[in-house]
């Protein structure tokens, strides 16, 4: 005899399809434990990532997936003894977050090599658990089922998974761990959410299948609409009033990191203006007191009483103007004169540039202690060493006005494994971290003194979720300006604890409301079906028999049939896409106002949109090129839009090809003659609008052509393509390399800090590299290059494209004459000259 929970039919292939990503999803979860592989366990770097524990559980339920496709006693008992496994193991893990225990069932020993922010490793989140409980438990009744209230039960855990599945996506982007100042196992994995969608799909396909859901024993079919659409409204009520949390959060965070990243933006630039400016005034100071003279007199003659007295009486001048100490060393660095209070070895120093010549000190006070060479008769004699005290730099510099209580600025300079910190509102003193945090993960200070700029969401040295933006205020000194995130986001929290109860209150009140509802509408529902099933037809082998691509959505962008030309365009079933927004193959097609353009060209009797362009998705999630043409229609009282689209992908490649053809230099990939002239008259125009200073380079090899009679045309070509690669590495890459001919190169440098200076440097890093030999048919080769370089200041100049050209040229040729493998700078003057 059958029994009676037994599937009624062969496997399901999507169940089959299914329990296997599972079992992928559970597998690599394991391996990249195992073996070591962060990109296994992390949708993308700094992701929550599945754990060990939640890896294997689904491991299990893949197979729990599988077997419940299969009909079979065997399948029926290794049913049973999986769910019995996963809800004992997963009530254990809810055991340990509940009294912040460990059973062992976190496998800690497993997560110690990465380093993701959990200060409990390994520890499923508890949601997660949950997930697989109701699975568990979903499993195990489906095997048992001889009521309606088993049936019933069996319903009410596959969608409390589904909940869990889809609130976790969700409670990810709220992310409660900063919400609530959790740890970071409580957030569930985006894989574990996607992965728990997938259980609950797989669970009601299963059930759909079983004699006792099919026979209608306990549940008929006006019964299932109801229960569905009364579950479907409570989880859709839920899932979009988190959303609704969500979006208010992501304002919220959206706005606070702006303000911390101006903090830091701002603050930067003006921490080194106001350097610049005390060190330019100290300078001043010393040379209108004289005091760089008698500093250097003493120098030369260390016994002089005279020089001696005037610099005591110059140094006492600038100890009344903020200046708290003044030494004079000799190029020893011994001490010849002091005035003043001066600590040689204060609680922290930061020097501001690589040559020493300033640095920012902490001794009680904020003081920029700058040191200026003395140099009599062209040698350098030693150095004038001045403390100036910076009363006003501290508050702006240190201070949060009117942020947040947990809000805090810091600036420190790395000592070891410990950063040494300036004092701030939270620290009178100055104070040491540890480096990597108490979870091992690198402070927001550690990306500042490593030269990173950004914003991130991390454990500061308190332990402390906290929202940090971070940024270097000059080499070896980093700043980071951050508040605690449970702080930020208590409005959202108190908000939350309010609006959750009332969201589940709503839906629960929305879905009774609808259970009593459904039955007037689906008796309509089943009398509309005949009379639509021959139009359906009709239309069906219409559009089936198109070359094509027909879809046919409603007013609200709604799909309502789709020809095969289609799918196979956009690789989807019929299935997957009827009743979904046109959105999911067209995403342009999102916002609801191009159908409302449409819908009043319907209503004017207006035939449609023309052939426009747009992307399409294709159901691995890749996007190409489509030719749309979209018509509207009027069909019993309703507006229905009939979209043509062909796939042009094809044509664009070709287009695309071509078009680089045209731009690109095909043996060295660079920029040929006519996109660089392009780029140099962009450079040109943009420096004219906005004045600044841009240099042209202008590059020949030199004996290129013995290189090319010796190793042929194809040695030739093989040494402009590693110097075209040596020249694009030379040079950032908001700079432009190009290919003239031959073996002619030109280079276009803009947005320089120092123009001159950074021209030279570029030519003396591309000359030095060019030292190098090439490897050419396994033979070591030696070329050099000769470089002319023209600036071109839109300030004093009004040179045009050949102008600019040909300075650069003849600076080129000026090298050329006089030796080769050197550089030549050469500047257009008010009216263009030769060079």
């Amino acid at each position: 005899m059958r029994h009676p929970n037994l599937q009624s039919d062969r496997p399901h292939a999507f169940e089959v399809l299914i329990g296997i990503a599972l079992i992928v999803l559970g597998g690599a979860t394991i391996l990249g434990w195992l073996l070591h592989l962060p990109a296994l366990l992390e949708i993308r770097p700094g992701m929550v990532p599945m754990v060990f524990g939640s890896g294997l559980c689904f491991l299990l339920t893949g197979i729990t997936v599988i077997a419940a496709s299969w009909p079979g006693r065997t399948s029926l008992l290794l049913r049973r003894v999986i769910a019995v496994s996963l809800i004992l193991l997963c009530s254990a893990a809810l055991y340990e977050h509940v009294f912040d225990v460990r059973l062992g069932v976190d496998f800690a020993s497993l997560h110690a090599w990465h380093d993701y922010d959990n200060t409990r490793p390994g520890r499923m989140a508890p949601n997660s658990a949950t997930g697989f409980i109701l699975f568990g438990a979903a499993s195990f009744l489906m095997t048992k089922v001889r009521s309606y209230r088993r049936g019933l039960a069996v319903g009410v855990l596959i969608f409390s998974l589904l909940a869990v599945g889809l609130t976790g996506l969700v409670g990810y982007l709220l992310a409660p761990d900063l919400l609530f100042n959790w740890a970071r196992s409580a957030r569930m994995a985006l894989q574990t959410a996607t992965g728990m969608i997938l259980c609950a799909f797989a669970l009601w396909l299963a059930c759909s299948r079983s004699d006792w859901y099919l026979s209608e024993r306990f549940f008929r079919e006006d019964g299932k609409i109801r229960f569905l659409s009364a579950a479907i409204s409570i989880m859709s009520t839920i899932t979009i009033g988190l959303a609704g949390f969500v979006l208010l959060q992501g304002n919220l965070e959206q706005a606070l990191e702006s303000r911390l990243e101006a903090i830091i933006y701002n603050r930067g630039p003006w921490f080194a203006a106001m350097s610049n400016e005390t060190m330019q005034h100290v300078a001043s100071a010393v040379r209108l007191s004289a005091l760089d003279q008698y500093s250097g007199a003493l120098l030369v003659d260390a016994q002089d009483a005279r020089a001696r007295e005037r610099l005591a009486a110059s140094a006492a001048q600038l100890l009344r103007n903020d200046v708290r100490g003044v030494i004079v060393t000799d190029s020893a660095q011994r001490l010849l004169y002091a005035a003043g209070r001066f600590t040689a070895v204060p609680a922290i120093s930061a020097p501001l540039d690589a040559s020493g010549s300033a640095a920012l000190i902490w001794d009680d006070v904020l003081i920029l202690r700058v040191r200026l060479p003395v140099v009599e008769a062209g040698q350098l004699r030693g150095s004038i060493v001045v403390d100036h005290v910076l009363p006003a730099l501290g508050a702006p510099l240190f201070h949060i006005a009117k942020m947040s209580n947990s809000a805090e600025v810091a600036v420190c300079v790395a000592r070891g494994t410990q950063l040494l910190c300036f004092p701030n509102v939270k620290n009178v003193a100055p104070f040491t971290v540890a480096m990597r945090g108490n979870t091992g993960s690198p402070l927001p200070m550690e990306l500042a003194l490593a030269g990173r700029r950004g914003v991130v969401y991390g454990v500061d040295y308190r332990g402390r979720n906290v929202l940090a933006a971070y940024g270097q205020l000059a080499p070896g000194l980093g700043m980071v300006a951050k508040q605690d995130t449970a702080e930020a986001y208590a409005g959202i929290r108190a908000s939350l604890r309010v609006g959750a109860p009332l969201i589940i209150s709503v839906s629960l009140l929305g879905a009774m409301f609808l259970f009593s509802q459904l039955n007037p509408l689906i008796s309509k529902i089943r009398a509309s079906e005949s009379a639509a099933a021959d139009a359906v037809v009709e239309m069906a082998t219409i559009m089936e028999a198109a070359g094509d691509g027909i879809v046919t959505i409603d007013q609200h962008g709604n799909i309502e049939s789709i020809n095969m030309a289609a799918r196979r365009i956009f690789g989807r079933q019929h299935e997957d896409v009827i009743g979904r927004h046109i959105a999911l193959l067209i995403p342009s097609m999102l916002h609801a106002a191009q159908l409302q353009a449409l819908s009043a060209a319907a209503k004017a009797a207006l035939p449609g949109s023309p052939d426009s362009k747009a992307d399409g998705i294709r159901q691995n999630g890749a996007l190409f090129p489509l030719e749309i043409s979209i018509r509207a229609v009027q069909l019993a009282g309703r507006t229905l839009f009939v979209g043509v689209v062909r796939d042009i992908t094809v044509r664009r490649d070709s287009e695309d090809r071509l078009s680089r053809l045209a731009q690109y230099d095909t043996l060295t990939g660079l920029p040929n003659r006519a996109l660089f002239m392009d780029r140099l008259g962009t450079a040109l125009s943009r420096a004219t609008r906005n004045p600044a200073v841009f240099a042209l380079l202008f590059l020949d090899l030199d004996g290129f052509k013995a290189i090319n009679d010796t190793y042929g045309h194809g040695g030739g070509d093989a040494l402009l393509k590693q110097v075209a690669d040596l020249l694009a590495a030379s040079v950032r890459h908001s700079d432009t390399v190009a290919r003239l001919a031959g073996d002619e190169f030109t280079i276009i440098l803009e947005d320089l800090a120092e123009p001159e200076a950074s021209a030279i440097a570029v030519a003396e890093t591309i000359i030095a590299a060019l030292r190098a030999p090439f490897l050419i048919a396994g033979q070591a080769v030696q070329i050099t290059a000769s470089i002319g370089i023209t600036l071109h200041d839109p300030s004093v100049s009004d040179a045009s494209i050949a102008d600019l050209m040909r300075c650069a040229d003849n600076e080129m040729y000026i090298v050329k004459r006089a030796g080769k493998n050197a550089f030549r700078l050469g500047t257009l003057h008010v009216a263009p000259q030769p060079c």
